[in-house]
């Protein structure tokens, strides 16, 4: 998987900047209930967190390194900067309802929450970020769920709707707590487990020189075989997928750090700092400098 062999042009940007863009104006989204047909979202991240309950609908999601079913009644819970997909297939309705916010939303409102950590909701392994809604975990989710919808159909982003969305994940967090425990196994296909496989090593080893025939020999799968089911199941190549990783990695580091652009680029894996500063603008519209500047500016 070389990097010069990738057609940069091709490839779907990573960064929902018009997502990013309302955050920095509203700490706070809701859209309550959105009902859609087959979807398939590219491969991105936010700048914020993200709750995703899905009230109906049939497909996959991918949050990080791991690919889980989209069932109804069923919470997803994305981390900040996280990796994810969403493909899901016809025949019924694809319902849900999304919540994003920033980090500063929940800090402003840390006094309310009694000194609980509501962002430790999100930083357990994605196993431990599926849930289904059952009399036992997180009963009546829904319900409050629309409670929040017929209140931001009523009212702006107020003060009463923010507590609202505050208690929200406040009830997971009581309900959650002390409670996490590994999803049950998922019923995932063989192409998608292998393809998880695939996710997990390419996680482990992105920053390392990856080529398809490396891959073939740790998994025990043929060259062709990997490349076939990993554009089957998440609708990209495979390196396509590696290039989107190495990019999403390198924008953690620059707001998380100090580097120099030279070893944040070493560290993700591009032996070329032009070429990682070629890709890094066709992806984010800046080069790494200015991505670092304007990310500062917007805090």
């Amino acid at each position: 998987m070389s990097q010069d062999s990738i057609d940069i042009r091709t490839i779907l940007p990573i960064t929902d900047e018009r997502q990013n863009h309302l955050l920095r104006r509203q700490p706070l989204m809701f859209r309550g209930r959105m009902k859609s047909g087959p979807l398939e979202t590219p491969l991105h991240s936010h700048n914020g967190y993200e709750m995703i309950y899905v009230h109906a609908g049939r497909g996959i999601i991918m949050l990080k390194d791991r690919i889980f079913p989209i069932a109804g009644d069923t919470l997803y819970l994305v981390d900040v900067l996280e990796l994810h997909k969403i493909r899901t297939e016809g025949g019924e309705p694809y319902v849900r309802t999304v919540i994003n916010f920033t980090p500063e939303f929940l800090r402003s409102w840390s006094k309310l929450s009694g000194g609980a950590d509501l962002l430790e909701l999100f930083r357990h392994p994605p196993a431990r970020r599926v849930l289904k809604e059952t009399s036992r975990t997180l009963p009546g989710f829904a319900a409050l769920c629309d409670v929040l919808r017929d209140r931001s159909e009523r009212h702006a982003m107020t003060s009463g709707l923010q507590l609202a969305a505050l208690n929200l994940l406040y009830e997971i967090y009581e309900y959650m707590g002390g409670r996490w425990s590994e999803s049950e196994k998922t019923s995932l296909s063989l192409p998608e487990q292998h393809v998880e496989n695939i996710i997990k090593y390419i996680e482990l080893h992105y920053h390392e020189e990856l080529t398809i025939e490396r891959l073939a020999k740790e998994l025990f799968l043929s060259k062709y075989y990997i490349s076939h089911i990993f554009q089957q199941v998440t609708g990209q190549t495979l390196q396509s997928f590696l290039l989107q990783k190495r990019i999403n990695e390198a924008k953690r580091l620059l707001l998380a750090t100090n580097y120099s652009v030279l070893h944040i680029a070493n560290q993700v894996g591009f032996t070329s700092p032009a070429y990682f500063s070629n890709v890094f603008k066709q992806y984010n519209g800046m080069s790494p400098l200015k991505f670092r500047k304007h990310s500062a500016r917007s805090e």
